[in-house]
């Protein structure tokens, strides 16, 4: 667990949260050498109170990811049968719900400084869920799910059952094979793939989506919106025989694509990935560019990997399902049951 430490234990923090929780007095103690063991203890909580326990022992780890939890839980156990009526206790600056899972699959409590919280021993059960991270959202988080990575997430939800080398995936992925690499030990520090193989298989592709959708949300795109006389389907039309003649990247996305995989939730306004120069698109169209009312979406890629695994329905191409869903299922107005609709039908059968 050594690797894992700030080498500054937030204990104000720590505190400041226990004091909210319904505990009753406790006295603190950090740096306790674990009996018959060279090893430290983070922290001992000592209650006053006769909740079951007399102790809890604490161990504080920078990096949430399930992978360091598992093994802070493992550690913290051993630490808590060293310790007569004690209960192990793992924190960290945030703990997502696959973590949270983690703990109470190995029988210890768990609290994270943004407020969400797992304590159950003797006559005590404290539960807070849903509570947002409140630093900005990952680094690694948002690299993982923006322009070259998200080229490699793309391809392995788009083919579960594939064992992929990493050299194989670099290439379907155009970028390099240490690039990959990288992405693989954040993928194993997530738990998303098989540490036991050395090839790359996904062990829990709707936990990523979720993931990814969570992050789209700090993921810039730039999007115009425009206006056309032009019915939905016309203009569908028109844009994909454009792009075709002039050989740029077009494919529909959100409601336009969901209503050709999932005919379910039909929508007036047409959703769009174009590449080239959108100005001569959109005067070439007689696309007029307004601030509100508008009935057309143009959304500039930051990366072309949004075309992976596109697929052509009616002559017109439609982003992949898996990129439909991402685009649609935070968009209101049945955007999640249009969402929900397309995997069903195109991407929970495949997995």
């Amino acid at each position: 667990m050594k690797q894992q430490k700030t080498g500054l234990i937030p204990l104000k923090s720590i505190k400041d949260i226990l004091k909210t929780l319904p505990l009753g007095d406790f006295k603190t103690t950090t740096r306790i050498k674990v009996p018959n063991k060279n090893d430290f203890i983070d922290v001992i909580i000592k209650l006053s109170k006769n909740n079951g326990v007399k102790s809890l022992v604490i161990e504080y780890i920078l990096n949430g990811e399930p992978r360091n939890i598992r093994n802070a839980a493992l550690q913290i156990n051993n630490y808590a049968k060293a310790i007569k009526s004690s209960y192990g206790v793992v924190v960290a600056p945030y703990i997502s719900d696959n973590a949270a899972k983690i703990c109470k699959e190995m029988n210890v409590g768990y609290f994270d400084l943004s407020g969400n919280c797992y304590l159950q021993f003797g006559n005590v059960l404290i539960e807070k869920t849903g509570k947002p991270n409140k630093s900005i959202i990952k680094r690694k988080q948002r690299t993982l799910f923006s322009n070259k990575a998200a080229r490699i997430i793309r391809i392995l939800l788009s083919n579960t059952k594939k064992a992929w080398g990493v050299r194989e995936l670099a290439t379907e992925a155009d970028v390099s094979p240490s690039y990959v690499s990288k992405i693989k030990q954040f993928l194993i520090g997530q738990e998303w793939i098989d540490i036991s193989k050395e090839e790359i298989v996904l062990n829990n592709p709707k936990e990523i989506l979720d993931e990814w959708v969570r992050a789209r949300r700090f993921i810039e795109t730039g999007t115009l919106k425009y206006f056309t006389l032009k019915k939905p389907h016309e203009i569908e039309k028109d844009l994909s025989s454009y792009c075709k003649k002039n050989s740029i990247s077009f494919a529909l996305t959100g409601f336009s694509a969901a209503i050709r995989y999932a005919p379910m939730v039909p929508s007036n306004r047409v959703v769009a990935y174009v590449t080239g120069d959108i100005s001569k698109i959109t005067k070439d169209l007689d696309l007029k560019l307004v601030d509100s009312g508008a009935n057309i979406e143009l959304i500039i890629p930051k990366d072309e990997g949004v075309f992976y695994n596109s697929q052509i329905i009616d002559d017109i191409q439609l982003v992949s399902p898996i990129q439909t869903y991402i685009d649609l299922i935070n968009v209101r107005g049945r955007g999640e049951e249009a969402a929900n609709a397309v995997f069903e039908k195109k991407v929970s059968s495949l997995w």
